[in-house]
């Protein structure tokens, strides 16, 4: 893997995002990324080596690292002149011949896109046809990037919007109401606080206890013995649990 040069602060989020601490306010969000793209990598890629893959909204391209052993070539595309984006174009307008990708990975993209209908047109056009389509979007988050911040998709969005493009789609929560719940209270401190450095090296052992709490409360909750034994009148109680995920995780086979 091969970086042009990154400044201090890109450094940081890389390694925040290969590599989530438990004293990162953002731990709760990216380290269930991160275990996602991992087993989605196990699962789909498995021995393959010659993949061509494309990081539509690449930024700094934070998980280029985790695809290395499964591409020939990994490009990187992005709207703004980034330091890590092969290709500037908008993923409504893909510049790249249909039927030519492997793998397209998209994290925390499409929220930022205008029409997003479109690009998920666009994504179907480029794969292959046993391509297949990783991506992942906010449900519960405060607006970032603003002003670009246009769109939250539920599950029932994400269906109809990739049903009849490709033959397979599969959605799950990124987590449950608890980590959602300590996760935005976390990111509250981040938002209120003036000098955000010094703040979160204050703070930083509290932001430990209540990663560890999201830790606790969602491997609990997640356990269908744990319904059972306080006999909870919920007719699904872990589909309920996670009706108020920060994330979904999706992947679309063509």
């Amino acid at each position: 893997m091969i970086f042009k040069s990154l400044k201090a602060k890109e450094l940081k989020e890389l390694r925040k995002r290969m590599s989530p601490r438990i004293y990162d306010i953002s731990y709760l969000s990216l380290r269930p990324l991160k275990d996602f793209l991992s087993d989605f990598c196990k699962q789909y890629l498995s021995n393959q080596h010659d993949l061509l893959i494309l990081d539509i909204g690449c930024g700094i391209k934070p998980y280029m690292e985790m695809f290395d052993e499964y591409y020939n070539k990994y490009f990187g595309l992005d709207l703004f002149l980034t330091s890590q984006a092969d290709l500037l174009a908008k993923s409504e307008m893909l510049p790249i011949k249909e039927n030519s990708i492997d793998v397209v990975l998209c994290t925390q993209v499409l929220e930022h896109t205008q029409d997003f209908a479109k690009a998920t047109e666009e994504i179907h056009r480029v794969l292959n046809k046993n391509g297949v389509a990783v991506i992942t979007l906010p449900f519960v988050w405060p607006l970032h990037g603003i002003p670009y911040d246009y769109w939250r998709f539920s599950k029932y969005a994400i269906k109809k919007m990739f049903k009849g493009k490709f033959k397979e789609v599969i959605i799950k929560e990124s987590n449950g109401y608890m980590v959602s719940i300590i996760s935005l209270l976390l990111e509250l401190t981040n938002v209120l606080s003036e000098n955000r450095k010094l703040f979160s090296i204050i703070l930083s052992p509290f932001y430990v206890i209540f990663n560890l709490l999201g830790l606790f409360t969602e491997k609990i909750f997640n356990n269908p013995r744990f319904w059972k034994i306080f006999s909870f009148d919920f007719k699904n109680p872990l589909q309920t649990y996670r009706l108020f995920p920060l994330n979904y995780f999706v992947v679309v086979k063509k």
